[in-house]
């Protein structure tokens, strides 16, 4: 079990706490300030070479899949197990990882039309009195669609990846670099709830993470850096 530090660096809610959390750069103002009466969040934002999105709203759920470089051979006398490291090739770390598979499940929020309205009588509201008619989730869909559709190599013969910005409680800062898999993306038009997109979802595979699933200390780092001034863990070392 590791050791705790002497001096304990205490969690601080800002909603049970009279001071509020102290947090440095972008994390200060994305974490604490409310947006639209939504909770406060750090958005999450995909891009490659050319094209980069932002959400409007963060995917709803995670799945991480986590494989290891391993397997099991039945033989006569029992079992053989077998284990190998990846060899490093490049940026990529020695590890016995094998490469992660993430699934999203994405939401667009409300997709209706912004500043329209099918009622006639309502002068205040009318089809054409905003430019900016589509609604923001409704646009981060049409941006990923036209991600997907980006090369997987740049004009440079290097990989294109697609470099995704996760942000949660779990990970409150980690940076993916993979493609998303050969399944595509899919979702449902449903007549039964036309002002939203169901079933939005995507498979993607990490080639690299910064930083990397096995960097305890890192990941311990970047969660500490959350709640205090410096990166020093509340978890000791």
């Amino acid at each position: 079990m590791a050791k705790l530090p002497d001096t304990i660096i205490p969690f601080r809610n800002k909603y049970t706490d009279k001071q509020a959390p102290k947090r440095k750069g972008d994390v200060v103002s994305n974490y604490d300030k409310a947006t639209l009466g939504k909770s406060s969040r750090t958005s999450f934002v995909l891009k490659t070479e050319k094209l980069g999105l932002e959400f409007w709203i963060n995917p709803s759920e995670c799945s991480w899949r986590v494989p290891l470089r391993t397997t099991i051979e039945p033989i006569q006398g029992g079992a053989v197990h077998h284990e190998w490291y990846a060899t490093g090739i490049g940026e990529q770390h020695k590890q016995k990882y094998d490469q992660p598979v993430l699934n999203f499940t994405f939401q667009a929020g409300h997709i209706a039309p912004r500043n329209w309205s099918t009622d006639e009588s309502n002068t205040a509201i009318s089809r054409t009195s905003s430019p900016e008619l589509a609604a923001p989730g409704l646009a981060n869909f049409y941006d990923f669609l036209a991600l997907l559709n980006e090369p997987n190599l740049k004009t440079d013969g290097t990989p294109n990846y697609v470099e995704i910005s996760y942000a949660s409680l779990m990970m409150p800062s980690i940076q993916l670099k993979g493609f998303f898999t050969q399944e595509g993306v899919q979702w449902s038009d449903n007549a039964d709830n036309p002002s939203s997109i169901s079933s939005w979802g995507a498979s993607f595979v990490v080639f690299e993470s910064n930083p990397p699933l096995f960097e305890r200390g890192q990941l311990r780092d970047k969660y500490a850096t959350l709640f205090t001034d410096s990166p020093v863990s509340l978890f000791g070392q």
